[in-house]
């Protein structure tokens, strides 16, 4: 139990390592290429390339959102995860592109786990979190 929270807990540091240094890199290669007086960053860039995703939407990127989360229980197998989901749902999600309440449930167990706000709504915040679209 502790080992598995270790992990999760480093797996998370290192996430937020890498996107400050792409963050970074982001703003470094912008102002060497001389494109423009303002510098974006790689968080604010992704924030505006990823579509707001909430229960009705249906998209590729719900289809994204599916798979990273799936990817997440696979790969952090804590029974814990996916706990405010109803009794019949068991993951792997379906990855069929729709966001309904099953993908709705996990996207809040995952803003639970992450120390973000809890909406069901995949915004910025959260995307970052998963890394992006």
């Amino acid at each position: 139990m502790y080992k598995k929270f270790v992990l999760v807990f480093c797996s998370i540091l290192l996430l937020g390592i890498a996107m400050q240094f792409s963050g970074f890199a982001s703003s470094a290669s912008a102002e060497t290429m001389g494109k423009t007086s303002v510098t974006v960053t790689g968080e604010l860039a992704q924030a505006h390339a990823c579509p707001i995703l909430s229960q009705g939407s249906s998209r590729t990127a719900v289809r994204t959102l599916q798979r990273r989360l799936n990817y997440l229980y696979q790969r952090y197998s804590d029974p814990r995860w996916f706990r405010n989901s109803p009794d019949n749902f068991r993951p792997p999600l379906r990855v069929d592109g729709i966001f309904g309440p099953l993908t709705r449930n996990a996207v809040v167990d995952y803003q639970v786990w992450n120390w973000l706000q809890v909406d069901g709504i995949v915004g910025p915040q959260t995307w970052g979190s998963l890394g992006g679209c």
